[in-house]
C-alpha cells in the first residue's frame, strides 16, 4: 500500500527503477496495490545485459505513468509481464499505458487478464509478444491498433471497451420461428445492428427472425448509425417486438433516419415511446421504423410520442413520414401513431 512519486520532469523520472547492467540473476517486481506516480515513467524494469529473468506482476493499484518492461539483451533469458488488475494511465512519454521492448528480437511472455487501460499497450515488435489479452477494460482510444492485435484468439472488445469472448456477444437462438434470435438489452440491439451493417448474413436473411424479449430504453444511445445503414446492408429479416417497447430513440443518421436505415423485411408488434428524428439538407428519408423501405411489411406498430425536427430542406427532395420516410410497394396494417 502507500504512494511512490517521482514528479521530477519529462525525462528519467522513474518512481520505481530496476536497471540492471550485469548477470545478477532474477529481477522480480510484484505490485499488489498502492499508488505509483511519475511525470515520465512510473516503472522501469530494464535489463542492459544478461539478467536471468526480468519479471513484473501487477495485481492491483493505480499506476499514473508508463510501465516500461524490456527483455534481457543476451543469452536465452527472458522477460515476463503479468497484469491481473489495476488502473493504468500515462502521464507523459509516447502515450502508452504500458510499453514493452523486445531487445535483440527476444520474446516477452505477457499476460493481461484484468485492469483498466486509459491508452494502448505499446510493443516495439508485436510478433515477439503474441496474442496475450484475455481481460481488462480499455478506453475508447485504446481498443484498436496494437491492442486489437494483442487480443487472444476468440476474444474481442465489446462496445464499452471490455475484453469479452466473441461467443458471449452472439445472440441466443437460431433465427427460426420456434427459436428466434433474442434481444433483451441495448448491448444486444447494438450488436445486432453492427452485425447487419458488417454484412453478417446470420442475422440478416429472408425469414431470419429477431425477437425482443424485454423493453429497450435507448436514452443516451447514439443512433447516428442505424440498422441497415446503406443499400449493401438492407435488413431482410423479420423483426418482432413481441409486444415490447423501444423508448427514447434519437436518430440523426447521415442519410436515412430511423431505427432501420433501409428495410425490405418486416417489423411488427412493437411500441415506440418518446422518440425523436432529425432531418436536414443531407437526409433523403426519415421515418421512425425506417428511412427507406421497399416491399416491407409494417404491422401492429404503436408510436406514443414522436418528434420530428428539421434543420433544413433538401433541394432535390426529402421524404418524412411517421413510420417510413420513403415507402415503395409496402404493406401497412393496424398501426397507430401519436406525433408531438
Amino acid at each position: 500500500n502507500g504512494t511512490i512519486e517521482h514528479l521530477g520532469g519529462t525525462d528519467m523520472a522513474y518512481a520505481i527503477d530496476n536497471l540492471t547492467n550485469g548477470g545478477i540473476g532474477d529481477v522480480v517486481l510484484n505490485i499488489e496495490g498502492g499508488n505509483i506516480i511519475s511525470t515520465y515513467r512510473a516503472i522501469r524494469q530494464f535489463a542492459n545485459s544478461a539478467t536471468d529473468l526480468n519479471y513484473v506482476k501487477i495485481v492491483n493499484g493505480t499506476i499514473n505513468g508508463q510501465v516500461w518492461l524490456q527483455s534481457p539483451t543476451a543469452g536465452q533469458n527472458k522477460a515476463e509481464l503479468v497484469i491481473e488488475g489495476g488502473s493504468f494511465k500515462p502521464m507523459g512519454r509516447d502515450g502508452s499505458s504500458v510499453y514493452i521492448t523486445t531487445a535483440s528480437s527476444k520474446s516477452v511472455d505477457v499476460s493481461v487478464s484484468g485492469g483498466y487501460f486509459a491508452t494502448k499497450i505499446g510493443v516495439d515488435n508485436a510478433s515477439n509478444v503474441g496474442k496475450v489479452i484475455t481481460g481488462g477494460t480499455f478506453s475508447e482510444a485504446a481498443v484498436s491498433g496494437t491492442n486489437a492485435a494483442l487480443l487472444a484468439d476468440g476474444y474481442t472488445f465489446d462496445r464499452h471497451g471490455n475484453v469479452v469472448t466473441e461467443e458471449s456477444l452472439e445472440l441466443k437462438g437460431n433465427g427460426t420461428l420456434l427459436n428466434p434470435y433474442k434481444i433483451s438489452t441495448v448491448d444486444e440491439l447494438v450488436y445486432f445492428r453492427d452485425s447487419v451493417n458488417a454484412g453478417e448474413t446470420k442475422y440478416n436473411a429472408d425469414d431470419v427472425r429477431i425477437k425482443l424479449t424485454a423493453d429497450i430504453d435507448l436514452a443516451g444511445e447514439d443512433w447516428s448509425v442505424n440498422i441497415g445503414d446503406d443499400c449493401n446492408a438492407t435488413f431482410d429479416g423479420i423483426f418482432d417486438g413481441n409486444g415490447h417497447t423501444i423508448s427514447n430513440l434519437f436518430s440523426n443518421a447521415t442519410v436515412k433516419t430511423g431505427l432501420f436505415g433501409s428495410l425490405i423485411g418486416s417489423v411488427k408488434n412493437v411500441t415506440f415511446k418518446d422518440c425523436e428524428l432529425m432531418t436536414g439538407t443531407d437526409k433523403t428519408g426519415a421515418g421512425l421504423i425506417a428511412g427507406y423501405a421497399k416491399n416491407a411489411t409494417i404491422e401492429n406498430v404503436t408510436v406514443n410520442g414522436l418528434t420530428i425536427t428539421s434543420s433544413g430542406y433538401k433541394a432535390d427532395g426529402a421524404n418524412i413520414g411517421g413510420l417510413v420516410g420513403i415507402a415503395e410497394d409496402c404493406i401497412f396494417k393496424n398501426n397507430n401513431i401519436t406525433l408531438n
